[in-house]
This record gives structure tokens, sequence and C-alpha cells, in this order.
């Protein structure tokens, strides 16, 4: 399901769920209470939420690399025969005249007319998973008859939309990067945390950085410094490109995949490698999160992961070999036709963060020629 929090210090949600999906029946009380466990910073009480059941579809990416990405998360969105309350709720008012330009409730302030979307979807019986967007574009199209209508929606994180002023400093030589990436994440409500040894050093050159979104700001920062970052929640974790996270995430059951369902893991389909480091799969809707390490088990005997450094060997026809990944980005996709995350992970973290296929290609070429 889809919940939208309009803008208010009392609010009340519209939820969409497809109820004539098996997969999307919520009971007013678990709306009720995901409404409430979602609920953005600036509402300070909620009523019951209205929930409507519509056709939709959509689809969340997240993105771990390659740093400048204008947006890292994004969402894409269409719900089929929406209803009146939810378009009027998501109506942005634009100034038509000189007159409405110097009135502030003729302006979109994001601090008061901004429009929060939250996905929710189950990961099991009694996990959920949730994504929480700024609805920053909507569309209504009406069919070619004129008898229906489509809304179309696109959000990104809170991170990658909203300028703050508070982002407009100074970056100095002078002291270490972790100290200002530190500093510059209190200011936001943020906590920093930094791999060993990554951002000891002074960085690389200062520069003066006007107000911007932080997602942008950190792209820039970590791009001239050689580091990766990831936000999540109020924590924003910074990473060698050099050297692999050291995550626990593989110990995670849900961090498990195999073609066969080998030792209970998650099921993989649609597997396929590239950058000859990568891989990407399909498999069931999980909490993934960037840069978690997760394992493979090749329990098909298939000869894809030809190549790969394996975390532990095969042994005998009942124990398959298993690979060692870490998750570059996840894009979660609901349909008529599916409803699945799909992962593009690493078996080689430095080539990750490099586009190899031409220099081994041209190595190759070069030998036959």
């Amino acid at each position: 399901m889809i919940i939208f929090y309009p803008t208010s210090i009392v609010c009340t949600p519209v939820i969409i769920a497809d109820m004539t999906d098996s997969s999307d029946r919520w009971s007013d009380a678990e709306a009720l209470i995901y409404a409430y466990l979602n609920k953005p910073s600036d509402v300070l009480a909620l009523t019951p939420p209205n929930i409507y059941s519509c056709k939709y579809s959509y689809t969340v990416q997240h993105n771990g690399v390659p740093l400048g990405a204008a947006l890292k998360m994004t969402l894409n969105a269409t719900v089929a025969s929406p209803p009146s309350e939810l378009i009027s709720r998501v109506s942005v008012d634009y100034a038509v005249s000189l007159a409405d330009s110097l009135l502030t409730d003729k302006i979109a302030n994001p601090q008061v007319k901004i429009m929060t979307a939250v996905v929710v979807e189950r990961a099991s019986a009694l996990v959920a998973v949730n994504r929480s967007f700024v609805a920053y574009s909507v569309v209504l199209q009406p069919d070619a008859y004129g008898t229906n209508a489509t809304l179309y929606i696109r959000g990104a994180s809170f991170d990658d939309t909203i300028v703050k002023k508070e982002l407009g400093f100074q970056l100095s030589t002078l002291l270490p990067l972790n100290t200002q990436l530190t500093a510059i994440g209190a200011r936001l409500g943020y906590v920093c945390s930094f791999a060993p040894g990554v951002a000891a050093a002074p960085p690389v050159t200062g520069r003066l950085f006007q107000p911007s979104t932080l997602a942008k700001i950190l792209d820039e920062i970590c791009l001239q410094n050689k580091i990766l970052y990831k936000i999540d929640g109020k924590i924003i974790s910074f990473y060698s490109q050099s050297s692999a996270p050291l995550t626990v995430g593989a110990l995670v059951a849900g961090n498990r995949f195999s073609f066969l369902g080998y030792g209970m893991s998650a099921l993989m389909w649609g597997v396929g490698v590239e950058n000859y480091a990568n891989v990407k799969f399909k498999t069931p809707i999980f909490n993934a999160a960037l840069f978690d390490k997760v394992t493979l088990y090749n329990d098909s005997q298939s000869a894809l992961f030809e190549g790969f450094k394996s975390a532990f060997p095969k042994l005998g026809p009942l124990v398959p070999a298993s690979y060692d990944a870490y998750i570059l980005r996840y894009a979660i996709t609901r349909n008529d036709e599916e409803l699945c995350c799909e992962v593009t992970a690493t078996n080689n973290w430095l080539l990750s963060q490099m586009r190899v296929d031409g220099i081994l290609e041209s190595q190759i070429y070069g030998v036959s020629l």
C-alpha cells in the first residue's frame, strides 16, 4: 500500500491499496498502525486514515553507485481511477499573477506544502518493508475517451529533494574530513559513522558550498575524497572505495539467497552477471539496504559464478559453493505482472567502483590482433 500524508498539523492520511490482491489486503487496524509508525515529523496528530482500493503500480529504486547521481532513491507510481480526495490533496497551488506571487500561501513552500508518500510492503507475516518519499511531481492524465484518468506520481527521498539553508558551509583543508562531516550532519540532526581509517585526513580540496540538498553535497565531497556513503534513517555511514565494508548482513537469514532454497534461504531468479563482478537477480521483497553483505548459494551447480571469489567452497553434493556480495542498488516493484525486489550486488568491491569493460575488452582484442 501507499500512504499519503497531506501537510497538516492534524493529518488525515489517504491510503491506496489493491484489496483484490491477496498480497495487499490490510485491516483497518493494520493500516492505522503503519500510518502512525511512518508519520512524518511535521505531523503532530493523526485522524483515522481514509482507505481506498485502487489498481496501482510502483517502482522504488535506491542507488548506491555511481556517485554524482542526481537522485539516489526514487519512486515512480501510477494510480488508476484515483479517488477525488487524493487528487485534491496532491494539488499544488501555483502563482498565476504578480499579486499571487507576493502572497506566501501561493508559493510551494516545502516546509508547509510537501506531500509525504510512504510505500509499505509485507516481507513476512511479522515484518513490513517501508520507504518514505517526498512526492514532488503529480500529473493527472485522462484517458483517450475521457471516461477515466490515471494519477502519475514521482517522488524522491527527503535528502535528495529538500534544500536547507544549514547546508551552506565552507569545507576546510586544515581539519580532518570526518570532523567536518560530523559537524555538517549534526546541524541537520544526523549522526555520522565512519569505517576504520575513512576520512581521517583533511579533504583534498577546500570549497564553499552553497545551500543544496544533502545528497548532492555528500556526492561531491565523497567523489573527491574516494569514499562512499549511505543514509539510513538518521545515520550517515561512510565507507572506503578500496576496501569492502565490515558488515554482518550475510548472517541474517533474509540476506541469504539460492536457486533452489538451500538452507532455508530465499529463492532468486532472473540471475545474470554484469561488469565481470556484479550479479543481478530477483527475489521476494526483503528489507534491502545499500552496501549490506548478502550470501549467494550455487545449489543448482550453475557455471554462472565461474571466476567469482567464493566465500565457502563446495563440499560434496550436500554443501554448495557460496559467494559473498555487497548490495549496490535495489528496486522494489509492484505491478500486475510481478511483486519482487531486484538486487544488483558485487562480488568484487574494488571493481564495482569503476567500469572495467573497456579495459578488459581492449586486452582481449589486443591479444587477437
